[in-house]
């Protein structure tokens, strides 16, 4: 199933390399070559993955992954970081959660969760 229409023009006018895989009765969508904000940890470019969950927009994703092992700059792990397996392959769960009851259904899309991934990532815990 594509994603809907202002997702996909979010993700085309920003350059993003991405693809769309099937999960059971989920989508995740992988971000590769994903820019980690500069000097918050040890590499600067990953893949990232979201889940898009079954009732998907009028359900917001949760938490993302990274396929690396991502460490701040002063080589401790980032808080709340466990390894999960995801369609046969090893992902880094970071538990981020979407503000609560903030996810406003048939407005907010992937253009606003990414600002809120960003803005984790940003904070460099």
């Amino acid at each position: 199933m594509p994603l809907p229409e202002p997702d996909e023009e979010f993700l085309r006018d920003k350059g993003y390399q991405w693809e769309l895989q099937s999960a059971g009765n989920e989508q995740l969508l992988i971000f590769h070559n994903y820019a980690l904000p500069t000097g918050k940890y040890t590499l600067e470019v990953v893949d990232l993955l979201v889940k898009i969950p079954a009732g998907y927009p009028t359900t917001n994703p949760d938490m993302f992954f990274l396929a690396q092992n991502v460490l701040k700059v002063d080589g401790t792990i980032p808080q709340s970081v466990t390894q999960t397996s995801i369609n046969s392959g090893t992902w880094n769960q970071w538990s981020r959660h979407y503000p609560p009851n903030t996810w406003r259904a048939g407005i907010d899309g992937l253009e606003s969760y990414m600002l809120v991934v960003r803005k984790d990532l940003e904070k460099g815990i």
